[in-house]
């Protein structure tokens, strides 16, 4: 497995904040990944989509988009009549008076909004009302009608999902059956605020000027993603992916390209990379790949890689019968570091490589007297 950095860009910091939140508990999420359309044509875009758990989220410190209640009333496709003085005491004079707006089926599920920043993280309280939401407005986020709602996770299972003050008995597993239980400050859940709000960010400058779209885009994050040709698939892209034989059947007399080989809907038109084997219209790392829209990958920040480097090590020690302490001492010394908080991404992930080779072949690993410094490794076509 080869872990490659790449970047992820948001419009927000609060929004970067919070796909660390989702990263940590292992929720795939997309951002920003269709813009819908009000009747009048005026367009609107929520921040997540979470595939698996068939989710919209956003994130405001203050104040609901004017179109949220439009949307999230099409999200839920509840065809509820619009009442103006409520639509107005939740979202804004603007909405209130705001246009229907139109979601395919497929982006249809639960829309969820939270106006605050990341929730208290040091909260060891799980009642509903003292959680980690206590300091929001309204101890939690809204649907389109109701709220409060809050992350939870099923105590037995570990299923993900936001239900009314976090009841994990209402989760889809049914592992609670009727029993009450609220779960809004799971450890776990807690651990995943504290990554978001200690999360080293940055600011995208655009001294050297930088590529259509990413000035809308200045938040940026660092993160170490499992998928091999990522890297360079990102750092070749244009913002402007199709594919070759989209692009000829579109340029050319209707026919003159009814033929396309298999090399011509993969190969990316506006650089040397590849597109999409699902949408066509987004960046992938190899042939046949799909993009992290329409496959979104779990992404790792450098205190979420720490913690997996920590626990392959545990593992290696297993595998070898070593004990853990010299694991952690030879990684450290063939990577060429003493503390793991000062390394680079890049070489938490050639780390990661390492320690799972020596998971699958423990005779690799070196005596501790002979451990030194090592190339840096490199990975085969195959």
């Amino acid at each position: 497995m080869a872990y490659e950095v790449v970047t992820a860009r948001f419009r927000t910091e609060l929004h970067a904040r919070w796909s660390v939140f989702f990263d940590h508990l292992q929720v795939p999420w997309a951002y920003e990944p269709a813009t819908f359309h009000d009747s009048a044509g005026t367009p609107c875009r929520p921040a997540f989509w979470l595939p698996r758990e068939r989710i919209w989220f956003d994130a405001e410190q203050e104040q609901a988009p004017a179109w949220w209640g439009h949307f999230a009333a099409a999200v839920c496709n509840r065809g509820r009549e619009l009442d103006l003085e409520e639509d107005e005491q939740h979202w804004g004079e603007e909405s209130a008076h705001g246009l229907p707006i139109e979601v395919d089926e497929e982006w249809q599920g639960q829309a969820l909004i939270s106006l605050g920043g990341i929730p208290d993280g040091g909260s060891r309280n799980n009642r509903p009302h003292d959680g980690p939401w206590h300091r929001h407005r309204d101890m939690g986020m809204f649907t389109d009608n109701d709220a409060p709602y809050q992350w939870t996770l099923c105590p037995q299972c570990g299923l993900f999902g936001a239900e009314f003050w976090g009841y994990a008995e209402r989760l889809a597993c049914g592992c609670l059956d009727d029993r009450k239980v609220s779960n809004s400050g799971d450890k776990r859940l807690l651990a995943a605020y504290r990554s978001a709000e200690g999360e080293m960010l940055a600011r995208l400058s655009t001294a050297s000027g930088p590529r259509p779209g990413q000035a809308a885009y200045p938040v940026v994050r660092e993160a170490l993603v499992d998928q091999e040709g990522a890297a360079l698939a990102q750092a070749r892209c244009v913002q402007a992916c199709t594919s070759l034989g989209a692009q000829l059947r579109a340029e050319l007399p209707a026919g003159a390209y009814a033929e396309v080989s298999a090399d011509g809907d993969v190969l990316c038109a506006g650089c040397p990379g590849f597109v999409c084997d699902w949408c066509g219209v987004r960046p992938a790392a190899t042939v046949g790949a799909v993009c992290r829209v329409c496959d979104p990958k779990v992404l790792l920040s450098h205190h979420r890689t720490r913690q997996l480097l920590d626990a392959k090590a545990a593992e290696a020690g297993k595998a070898s019968g070593l004990p853990g302490w010299e694991i952690h001492v030879l990684l450290n010394r063939v990577l060429g570091i003493r503390k793991r908080e000062q390394a680079s991404l890049a070489l938490l992930g050639e780390g990661l490589t390492l320690v799972e080779q020596w998971i699958q072949t423990p005779s690799l690993i070196p005596e501790i007297g002979t451990a030194r410094r090592r190339p840096a490794l490199s990975f085969s076509a195959s």
